[in-house]
C-alpha cells in the first residue's frame, strides 16, 4: 500500500510540476510563435483606368508606329501598344466586318480606290461586285426584275387599321417600301394582275395580299412624310401618299404610297386639301392591306380603302386644262430677238471686216507710193506803199477836209434844226418870205 501510494503521489506531483512549467512558459511561447497582426494596405491605382485616363489618339498612334520599328521586340511591343490603346480608349478594335454599316463603308471605299489604280482593269472591278455581295458589303439587284414577297411575311399583316409605328407588321411594311424603291415601274408592269379590281381587294384582302395591282383614276390629294428609319438607311429620303379616286368603283379611293415623286407632276399639288383640277394618274404596286379611314363628307363615316405600295405614279395631263395660247407669242418674240441680234452682229461683223481690209489696202498703197515732199512756201505778196499825211506841228491836219459843224445860238427860241426867227424891231433877211 505504501509503495503504491508513493508511486501514485509521485505521478500527481510530476503532473503538477509539468502543468505549472507549461503555464509559466505559455506567454513566452505565445509571444514567440504568434504571427504579427496584418496591417491593412490601401489598393494602389490600376495601371490603366479607362474611366479616368483618356489619352490622345494621335500620340498613341505614333507610339504604335514607333514600336513596329523595333527589331528585337517589335511584334510584342506593337501588340502591347495596340491593347493599351484599347484600354485608354484611344481606339477601338471592332473589326470592319462586325456590322453592316462598316462593311458597306469599307466595300465602297475599296471599290472606289480600285478605280484609281493605274494597273487595275474594268474586269477586276466587275469581279469585285459579286465578291462584295458574298461578304455582305452590298446587295446586287436588277431593278427591272420583279421579286416576290415571301408568304411568311404576309401572314403578319392585319386588315382594318393603319400600319402601326412599331412591331412585326411595321417591319414587313418597311420591307415592302424597300422592295418598291429598288423595283422599277417596268418590272411592276410585267407582274400586274389585271383581273384584280377594287372589289376583289375589299372582299378578299387575305388571298390577294402581296399581289401587284394597277390603280387608275383621278388624283384627289398627295402628301409627303418621312420614311421609317430602316427605309431611310436604304436611300429613301421621302414617301408620298396619294389618294386616287376611281369613278367606276364607287366613292372610296385608293391609298397609294410611293417612294419617288411622279415625273412632270407640278409640285404645287403637294399638300393641297383637295386638287381642283382633274389630274389623271396610274400606278402599279404591291397590295398590302385594307384599312379604315374617316371620310370628309360631313358625317365622318368610316370607310375601307386598299393600301398599295408602288415605285411612282404615272402622270397624265389634266383634262380641261387651257391650252397655252401665249406659246406662239413667246416663240415669235424670241425669234424676233434672235433675228435682230443676228442682224446686228452681221452688220458689226461686215463693218469691222471692211474697215480692216480698207486699212490694210491703204497701208499697202502707202508702202509702194513715192514719198510726198511739200513745195517751198512762196513769199507773201506785198501791198503798194501809201502816202501818209504829214501832221503839222500845230496839231491840225489841213490835208484832211474839215466837216462843217452846225451850231445853234444859245438865246434862240426855235427848236433844234430850225432857224430862229428875227428879233423884234429887226427886219427879216432879204429874200425871206414872199
Amino acid at each position: 500500500m505504501s509503495g503504491r501510494y508513493t508511486e501514485r503521489g509521485r505521478g500527481w506531483g510530476e503532473r503538477f510540476v509539468l502543468a505549472l512549467a507549461f503555464a509559466l512558459s505559455f506567454p513566452i511561447l505565445s509571444s514567440a510563435v504568434a504571427p504579427p497582426v496584418p496591417i491593412p494596405e490601401e489598393p494602389g491605382p490600376p495601371l490603366f483606368n479607362p474611366d479616368d485616363i483618356h489619352t490622345n489618339p494621335v500620340n498613341m498612334a505614333m507610339a504604335f508606329i514607333g514600336s513596329t520599328t523595333n527589331r528585337s521586340s517589335g511584334p510584342l511591343a506593337t501588340a502591347a501598344t495596340l491593347v493599351m490603346g484599347v484600354k485608354v480608349r484611344a481606339w477601338d478594335l471592332d473589326g470592319i466586318m462586325t456590322n453592316r454599316y462598316n462593311r458597306r463603308s469599307f466595300g465602297a471605299a475599296l471599290l472606289i480606290s480600285s478605280g484609281f489604280n493605274p494597273g487595275g482593269s474594268p474586269i477586276s472591278l466587275v469581279g469585285m461586285l459579286p465578291i462584295g455581295q458574298e461578304l455582305d458589303f452590298w446587295a446586287l439587284q436588277n431593278t427591272d426584275k420583279f421579286l416576290d414577297i415571301h408568304s411568311s411575311e404576309l401572314s403578319i399583316i392585319e386588315d382594318g387599321r393603319r400600319v402601326p409605328d412599331g412591331g412585326p407588321e411595321a417591319e414587313v411594311y418597311s420591307h415592302f417600301l424597300k422592295r418598291s424603291f429598288y423595283t422599277s415601274p417596268k418590272a411592276f408592269a410585267s407582274a400586274v394582275r389585271k383581273d384584280l379590281t377594287y372589289t376583289h381587294l375589299l372582299d378578299d384582302p387575305v388571298r390577294n395580299r402581296g399581289e401587284v395591282v394597277r390603280v387608275e383614276g383621278r388624283l384627289l390629294r398627295i402628301n409627303s412624310f418621312r420614311p421609317p428609319f430602316e427605309v431611310e438607311q436604304e436611300g429613301v429620303s421621302q414617301l408620298y401618299e396619294a389618294w386616287i379616286f376611281n369613278e367606276v368603283f364607287g366613292a372610296s379611293p385608293y391609298c397609294v404610297v410611293t417612294t419617288h415623286w411622279p415625273d412632270h407632276l407640278p409640285r404645287s399639288y403637294l399638300g393641297q386639301a383637295r386638287i381642283k383640277e382633274i389630274v389623271r394618274v396610274s400606278a402599279d404596286g404591291y397590295f398590302i392591306k385594307t384599312f379604315k379611314y374617316k371620310a370628309s363628307d360631313g358625317k365622318k363615316t368610316e370607310r375601307d380603302t386598299p393600301l398599295v405600295v408602288a415605285h411612282s405614279l404615272r402622270y397624265d395631263k389634266p383634262e380641261g386644262a387651257p391650252e397655252d395660247t401665249s406659246a406662239w407669242i413667246r416663240t415669235l418674240f424670241y425669234s424676233f430677238i434672235g433675228t435682230l441680234g443676228a442682224l446686228l452682229m452681221g452688220v458689226f461683223g461686215v463693218t469691222f471686216w471692211y474697215r480692216r481690209n480698207d486699212t490694210s489696202t491703204r497701208r499697202r498703197l502707202m508702202a509702194h507710193a513715192p514719198e510726198f515732199v511739200l513745195p517751198t512756201p512762196d513769199a507773201p505778196p506785198g501791198s503798194p506803199p501809201m502816202a501818209m499825211p504829214v501832221r503839222p506841228r500845230t496839231g491840225i491836219d489841213r490835208s484832211v477836209p474839215m466837216v462843217p459843224r452846225i451850231t445853234f445860238p444859245s438865246s434862240g427860241k426855235g427848236e433844234k434844226g430850225e432857224s430862229p426867227g428875227p428879233k423884234e424891231g429887226q427886219p427879216p433877211d432879204e429874200g425871206a418870205g414872199a
